[in-house]
Formats: structure tokens, sequence, C-alpha cells
């Protein structure tokens, strides 16, 4: 049961880090690769980074069960002196593409697909439980969709009326997102898509501003 206190502690949004590269035409969101050699890199460099911001402060991790968010989040516990929960709910939006295992009751609800109102329901609908639940500071490391719907939510953005999320952002990987509630109640994004442990060990990435 989460105290008044504790909702105070931040909700530590995280991107996974770089999975295996597939050939094109391939994979599908929900294909359960691997991080590659470069996305154990920079696992390392966001856990470092949560590790020296973080401290000895409680903390629980909850991680998409994806193999490139688990392995992430992983490295998170590691470097934290913490353990992993996993969860299907905050998977990656189903495309309805690629081969789905017959035993996976999250494909079964989903079925050959999902709209956008059913993902953004999904992961916003998990989160509100795991807010409901928090006693310490909660890492959640997910997906790019997974991140853009929970921020949407977060600032109680919804969908527009084409069933689509209002706000577009970056999310790059690694990129770490805060979320607090002030002490009014209100809901506040402190940050946004941080990636400045990949730029200290020279993995960020462009700006993109040139032709």
């Amino acid at each position: 049961m989460a105290t008044d206190d504790a909702k105070r502690f931040p909700i530590v949004l995280v991107r996974h880090a770089e999975p295996v590269q597939l050939p094109p035409g391939t994979g599908s969101h929900w294909t359960d690769t691997e991080l590659s050699d470069l996305g154990r890199r920079q696992a390392a460099c966001v856990a470092d980074r949560l590790a020296r911001e973080i401290g000895s402060t409680p903390v629980r991790i909850v991680a998409s069960d994806l193999k490139r968010a688990a392995q992430t989040a992983q490295a998170i516990a590691a470097r934290l002196g913490a353990s992993v929960e996993t969860t299907g709910e905050l998977r990656e939006f189903n495309d309805g593409c690629g081969e789905v295992n017959p035993g996976d009751a999250i494909a079964a609800q989903a079925g050959r697909g999902e709209t956008w109102a059913a993902f953004y329901a999904r992961v916003n609908g998990c989160l509100a439980r795991l807010a409901a639940e928090q006693d310490r500071l909660l890492i959640v490391v997910s997906h790019y969709g997974t991140a853009m719907n929970l921020v949407n939510g977060w600032l109680g953005l919804g969908l527009n009326e084409a069933g689509d999320i209002r706000v577009s952002f970056g999310s790059h990987l690694t990129g770490v997102s805060v979320l607090r509630v002030d002490r009014r109640g209100k809901h506040v994004l402190e940050r946004l898509n941080d990636t400045s442990h990949l730029d200290a060990a020279g993995l960020g990435q462009s700006l993109g501003l040139s032709e």
C-alpha cells in the first residue's frame, strides 16, 4: 500500500538498450531479440548512471518481459543490488506481425494485433497499478511506444479523436524519463528522454540537425 510519502518517490522510465538487429521485414514489435554487444554497453551506461543518482535508495524494478527490456533491467538491477519483476503488460505495441508463442497469454488476449487505444489502456493500466502499490522509487523498463503512452497518460493527455496519442517525442535507446507527483498531487514530467549517460561514454546519438 502506497503512503503519502511514497507517492513522492519518482517513477523512472527507461527505454531498453539496442537489440540484435534482424533483416528488414523478418521481425515484429514482439519479436523477442536479445541485446546486441552495443546494447549491453548502453545498458551498462544507464545502470552506472542510475546507481550514481539513486545510491542506496530502495527501488522496485519492473520490466517488459521481452528480452531486450528484461536484459536492460537486469543490468540496472545488478548495479543497484535489486531484483527484476517482468510483465507482458509493458510490451511494445502488438502490430500483429511475426510468430507468437501459442502459450503466450498476453498475445492471446491481444489477438493478431491490437488497436493503439487497447495498447494505451494496457500499459497505463499497468502503471496505475504499480503506482498504487508504490512504496519506494520505481524503475520501469520498457519500449518506445510504451514510453510514449505512459508519458501521455501520466500528463492526462489521453488520445485524440483518431485514437492516437496527442504528443510524440524522441525516445532513444536507454533514454530516461522521470515522473513524479508533487505535494499538491499534480503529475509532473520532471525529465524526458535523457541520454546524457550515452553522451558521456561516446555512445550518444546525433541531434540530426544537418541535412
